[in-house]
């Protein structure tokens, strides 16, 4: 059993192709950066007959270990990289949805924690109640340069499923995975002046 790996940075993805598996299921899973192998979508385990997948939720730019395992435990190892250069946001089911974004500001985000004070009658000191900090949330604000973007980027987001962030900037931005709670259009409209409808960018 053998196994290939061709990065696609056009389409942000790696191809994983699997040649001769020995037993059926087979089993691929991803480590990237050195971190905890995690399976495939659509890899543990592979459909059966199936050869060929697409991983479209690799990082970008770190090195990325791809292993398969079949039912008797011969493994096949292969490593690579996907290096692109601006960010992109990603449909967890259906890679035709993901779409190429540029992050003009990445509010620091607040991990809240459902904490309560009650006041109490003829108590000094109030009464507090107090859980874990939640998932961290925040705001992500993206510039689209046309309605046609917008649209992509509603169509990604009206899923009502979260959506995969990853980009180049690891040290600035931290990929992963956001519900979308409410999106927001705060479009600047172009001035026209003697029939110029120039758009900005």
């Amino acid at each position: 059993m053998n196994l290939n790996l061709t990065p696609d940075p056009a389409r942000a993805l790696v191809v994983v192709e699997l040649g001769s598996p020995n037993t059926r299921p087979v089993v691929v899973t991803r480590s990237a950066g050195g971190g905890p192998a995690v399976p495939l979508r659509n890899g543990s385990p592979m459909p059966d007959l199936a050869t060929r997948l697409e991983d479209s939720e690799a990082p970008f730019g770190v090195p990325l270990v791809y292993t398969a395992t079949d039912a008797t435990g011969a493994v096949a190892t292969a490593a690579t990289r996907l290096d692109v250069d601006r960010p992109r946001l990603d449909h967890p089911g259906l890679a035709a949805l993901g779409t190429w974004v540029r992050i003009v500001d990445d509010t620091p985000p607040a991990w809240e924690s459902p904490t309560a004070v009650h006041l109490v009658i003829g108590r000094r000191d109030p009464i507090t109640t107090a859980q874990p900090l939640r998932t961290r949330a925040g705001v992500l604000t993206l510039a689209v340069a046309d309605l046609a973007e917008l649209d992509r980027l509603l169509a990604l987001c009206q899923s009502g499923l979260p959506v995969l962030l990853r980009t180049p900037c690891a040290d600035l931005f931290r990929d992963g995975w956001l519900a979308v709670l409410r999106v927001a259009d705060a479009s600047v409209m172009p001035t026209i002046t003697s029939g110029n409808t120039n758009a900005p960018t």
